[in-house]
């Protein structure tokens, strides 16, 4: 409702410049209309996380790969057939995360999630104190989704061909990430196992020696990903870019900011993967001071680039400043810069001794 109520003021940030009176309205109207689909964002956020705490990894793919083709189709539809311009396409983006958020809801009810719990005399401030919990966790998200949007708002006060640009190179980029947020996904699904909870304190410890060889084989997982979606962005931006654009300064601009596109790249998908590993053992101050940091660090960056004409320079630097520190942080946090956990089970089967059968009697 806030998002819907305040589409006008939020759309000035990213409309500047003489094409600001014809930009606005259109921006606006965009605006307005994936505010709508914000409820069925939430709905289908958390019945992911319910189906990757189930093991069940089908499920959200199938709900994504859904809500994708709908898009596509309705962007075809809407944009091209019937010419509703930028509003149609707005429209074919909230309505496939609306019918993603219902196939993911028909899931949950056919396995019971949905039914109302039995018992009906719960302690209210029990169910408060659980709901508190997730507040270090919607912090991190607003810090990264401020993250985004300022990077994105700073990119379009810096002219036409820059904002053109930033707009081709982070679709690209956004579609690379997504596919990096896998890691995270797998750390929440197959991690947790290792955590306890005392019931006499009520804190919560986690075997991080036990679960280092999972989380090997997670950061292993994650580099596979990661190298495909740098090779996919040079591709698409450094061979490909002519198919996006045909102005060639944009062209310019875009190929001129992918090495730093490829950077960033190359270390979000280990820092979500190890952020995933501090949300299973649940060190949660941890992330919610890291993060508090990264927000002055952003706006810092935001100022620094508008103040200076960094450009797309200072816009991507942001970027890679973000994801890089993020996996030392979180290395640190988890406790996973000692040298001896990483080689711990490489010298445990070298210094092994070696059993010799006894003789027959």
């Amino acid at each position: 409702a806030m998002l819907y109520g305040m589409a006008g003021p939020i759309s000035a940030l990213y409309c500047s410049g003489p094409s600001a009176a014809l930009l606005a309205p259109a921006c606006t109207k965009y605006v307005s209309i994936r505010a709508l689909a914000l409820p069925a964002v939430v709905i289908t956020t958390i019945s992911q996380a319910v189906c990757i705490g189930t093991k069940d990894t089908k499920t959200p793919m199938i709900s994504v790969a859904l809500a994708g083709m709908l898009n596509l189709l309705g962007d075809f539809l809407l944009v091209k057939w019937l010419g509703q311009g930028i509003a149609g396409a707005a429209w074919a983006t909230s309505l496939s995360q609306i019918l993603s958020a219902g196939l993911l809801l028909r899931v949950l009810k056919k396995r019971g999630f949905l039914q109302q719990a039995k018992d009906e005399n719960s302690n209210t401030m029990a169910t408060v104190k659980q709901l508190l919990k997730f507040i270090p966790f919607l912090f991190v998200m607003a810090v990264k989704i401020g993250w985004h949007n300022s990077c994105s708002a700073t990119a379009a006060s810096l002219g036409g061909v820059r904002a053109a640009a930033h707009t081709a190179v982070i679709s690209v980029t956004m579609i690379c990430m997504v596919l990096g947020d896998v890691g995270s996904s797998l750390s929440q699904a197959f991690l947790p196992p290792f955590a306890s909870k005392d019931k006499k304190s009520g804190n919560t410890s986690f075997d991080i020696d036990a679960a280092m060889p999972t989380i090997k084989q997670l950061l292993k997982c994650t580099l596979s990903i990661s190298t495909t979606v740098m090779c996919l962005a040079t591709l698409m931006i450094g061979v490909f870019g002519g198919q996006i654009t045909c102005d060639p300064q944009v062209l310019v601009e875009m190929r001129r900011t992918l090495p730093w596109i490829v950077a960033t790249l190359c270390f979000h998908g280990s820092a979500v993967t190890l952020e995933g590993v501090l949300l299973s053992s649940q060190k949660f101050r941890g992330l919610t001071v890291n993060y508090s940091i990264l927000a002055v660090i952003v706006a810092a960056f935001q100022l620094a680039t508008r103040r200076f004409n960094l450009g797309l320079t200072g816009v991507w630097g942001c970027y890679l400043c973000f994801c890089s520190s993020r996996v030392v942080t979180f290395l640190a946090l988890g406790g996973l810069l000692r040298p001896r956990r990483w080689m711990k089970g490489r010298v445990t089967a070298e210094v092994q001794p070696v059993v010799k059968a006894k003789p027959p009697l």
